[in-house]
């Protein structure tokens, strides 16, 4: 602690920030050992348990004959965080017809994908 001198009741409160922060990501039940649990639950902290999901097969459909399409996506990095979008256009064979990926700064990523989405 390089000198720092801090109260039971602080480093108390530090360490349930951080057990907190810790347990706040979702792991798997059986992940967390008997003791861990304990630990836990003697600071008051329910952990995030995840659940086991079914994987999807997620695939881009064609536009119809005559049609683009359009898709777009935002995100940052933290949230506000720095912020960058981007976006392609494809005809019904699915060839890129154009595609755009600015840096948009500062930003939320929902900021991120609506100006993703409102780029010219």
């Amino acid at each position: 602690m390089e000198g720092v001198h801090e109260t039971v009741e602080e480093i108390f409160r530090s360490i349930k920030f951080w057990l907190q922060h810790v347990s706040s990501k979702p792991k798997k039940e059986q992940a967390l050992s008997q003791s861990e649990k304990l630990l836990l639950r003697h600071f008051d902290i329910t952990p995030m348990v995840s659940r086991e999901r079914p994987c999807r097969i997620v695939k881009w459909a064609k536009p119809a004959i005559g049609r683009v399409k359009l898709n777009v996506d935002g995100s940052c990095s933290g949230n506000p965080g720095m912020a960058g979008g981007g976006g392609v256009v494809r005809d019904d064979m699915g060839r890129l017809a154009a595609g755009f990926s600015p840096f948009f700064g500062d930003g939320s990523n929902n900021e991120a994908e609506l100006r993703a989405l409102m780029m010219d």
